[in-house]
């Protein structure tokens, strides 16, 4: 194959095609297709109208901002007041504690404590063994 031949072989978007005697290569009906409906699709393409901004509208950012969540849960407090639940405190810095978390913090708690019980239970025994003396030597 020469250099002319492999050229127009890998040549785009022809294509190479032998249906005749003499080997040629040729453009596709399919490709001048293509192009002529992506270029109808484009002409074509749907423009959708906005509705006015003075109408009543539901919008996600309406409802989900910062001050609207805030006087929700103002709303909502003043509504479970009768039961005495009080409203979170306004701009805390607290945080979502993932319940993997949650469960490391108080297995780490339960351990500082049951230490804390081991060594006041030890103290207690030794109390316990002064009190003990105390009252044998005030007795005799």
């Amino acid at each position: 194959m020469t250099h002319s031949v492999a050229t127009m072989l890998s040549a785009q978007p022809c294509t190479w095609t032998s249906a005749h005697r003499t080997p040629h290569s040729g453009r596709s009906d399919s490709d001048l297709r293509k192009e002529r409906r992506k270029a109808r699709e484009a002409a074509v393409k749907k423009r959708y109208r906005t509705k006015p901004t003075n109408r009543p509208r539901l919008c996600a950012d309406d409802i989900m901002e910062r001050k609207a969540m805030s006087r929700y849960q103002d709303l909502y407090a003043e509504a479970m007041a009768k039961y005495g639940l009080e409203r979170g405190v306004r701009g805390s810095e607290a945080r979502h504690i993932d319940q993997h978390e949650y469960y490391r913090q108080c297995q780490r708690e339960k351990a500082v404590l049951e230490k804390d019980v081991a060594e006041l239970s030890h103290e207690k025994k030794k109390l316990d063994k002064e009190k003990k003396c105390w009252r044998a030597r005030s007795a005799s």
